[in-house]
């Protein structure tokens, strides 16, 4: 986007990055707009996972990251081990 608009991209110092396509300034607004709509779309698919683990973690309190995570929980064990009491209400091993 910065090589269409006739921008240098300097990484550090005198070090510069070669353009991907010739400089064209009709290919700047394009890219932008494009560059902007992937934004918007990576910020809704976040937002679309923040939000429900939110919710599971503070409503719900059902320890979804506790079981999603490797990393392991206050007993010590990690999302990856299976656990001895059974986590879905249609268990059948109720």
């Amino acid at each position: 986007m910065l090589s269409a608009a006739r921008s240098p991209v300097v990484l550090a110092g005198h070090v510069r990055l070669h353009g991907i396509r010739p400089a064209d300034p009709g290919m700047y607004v394009p890219l932008r707009r494009l560059h902007t709509a992937l934004g918007y779309l990576l910020f809704a698919a976040c937002t679309t996972q923040l939000c429900p683990v939110t919710f599971h973690t503070l409503a719900l309190r059902d320890r979804l990251l506790a079981r999603t995570t490797l990393l392991p929980d206050r007993r010590g064990r990690s999302g990856s081990e299976p656990s001895d009491a059974p986590e879905a209400v249609g268990d059948p091993a109720r």
